[in-house]
């Protein structure tokens, strides 16, 4: 039996589900407009991130855009980093992002950091401007169409 494909995201909105699913029955052409918005805030996003290390530098250039209702950026779970030992780019990207050097196997990482070194650092100082971005462009589109709705009954 295969496992389930999951995603984890990085910032949770209490009744996100539940707009999305009302959004969903509001016709296609506002989830696709919204999946063109989400596309363009991750990409914005993506392009923010600082890469100082070339670790880093090798992680970001792995990480793509998922085109969603949501921003969503990730790395499909069996990519390979491209480094010495074949790790995976997740294990790779973990252990430059949080650190490590607390065992002998660890030792290549930077010191332990539990805030993050880039992705995590950029999405807390980003992430907040971002999602009001979104907000306002889910706003303005709900209004729309709501409104166009109303006129024609």
């Amino acid at each position: 039996m295969a496992a389930p494909k999951t995603r984890s995201t990085g910032m949770h909105v209490e009744g996100l589900n539940r707009l999305l699913s009302t959004m969903n029955k509001m016709g296609k052409q506002i989830t696709d407009d919204t999946r063109d918005a989400s596309t363009r805030l991750a990409e914005d996003f993506l392009r923010h991130l600082p890469a100082s290390t070339p670790p880093q530098a090798r992680i970001i250039t792995g990480f793509k855009v998922y085109r969603d209702k949501i921003p969503k950026v990730g790395f499909p779970a069996s990519r390979t980093a491209g480094v010495s030992g074949g790790a995976r780019l997740g294990e790779f990207f973990f252990g430059h992002e949080f650190g490590g050097q607390q065992k002998p196997t660890t030792q290549q990482f930077p010191p332990k950091r539990s805030d993050g070194y880039f992705f995590y650092r950029t999405l807390n100082q980003r992430g907040p401007k971002l999602a009001e971005q979104w907000f306002d462009f889910v706003t303005d589109q709900l209004e729309d169409t709501w409104n166009r709705g109303a006129a024609s009954v």
